[in-house]
């Protein structure tokens, strides 16, 4: 009985690894796409974007340019939003601190899978609490530098153990 589970199991999470490898696939074609089309410039940002938040299927995904001070001081700007709340840099306002502008001072990925049990965000913490139940940011790099981040938010916290956003 217990190799028959241990099978099942087995399939299971081949069948899931298989589903990410092609729509990460996918997302890293139509990231080529936009890259070598005409309009490049002009709509890259958004194009990743919105891939993005397709293939991870969050809410919302976001990508910041970081940009450095002559201080020294690392600050994020918000170049393209799909999904949920689009219009609005909300999650990292105008000179103020966020993930995002943490992701890319540190370099390091962010995960929070339930924001509200999350004790780095919230009032008197370091960050205000996003409008979210769960969020994920990545730094992007090139030749060890940030240049910026891409960030994914779901309105809902992941249930325990689920690790959608860590595929990100």
């Amino acid at each position: 009985l217990n190799h028959s589970a241990i099978a099942i199991e087995n399939a299971r999470v081949y069948a899931e690894t298989r589903r990410q490898s092609v729509a990460l696939r996918r997302y890293l074609q139509g990231v080529a796409h936009a890259l070598s089309s005409r309009k490049a410039n002009q709509n890259v940002p958004e194009v990743i974007a919105s891939l993005t938040r397709e293939a991870i299927g969050c809410d919302r995904a976001a990508l910041y340019l970081a940009e450095t001070a002559a201080d020294g001081y690392v600050t994020v700007r918000q170049l393209a939003a799909t999904g949920y709340r689009a219009s609005e840099s909300w999650l990292c306002p105008e000179q103020g601190d966020c993930g995002a502008a943490w992701v890319a001072r540190k370099g390091r990925a962010l995960s929070a899978p339930n924001v509200e049990r999350d004790g780095r965000f919230g009032p008197g913490n370091k960050w205000e609490r996003p409008k979210a139940g769960a969020y994920a940011a990545v730094p992007l790099r090139t030749d060890g530098d940030v240049l910026g981040v891409l960030e994914v938010v779901r309105r809902t916290p992941l249930p325990t153990g689920a690790n959608d956003l860590r595929q990100l």
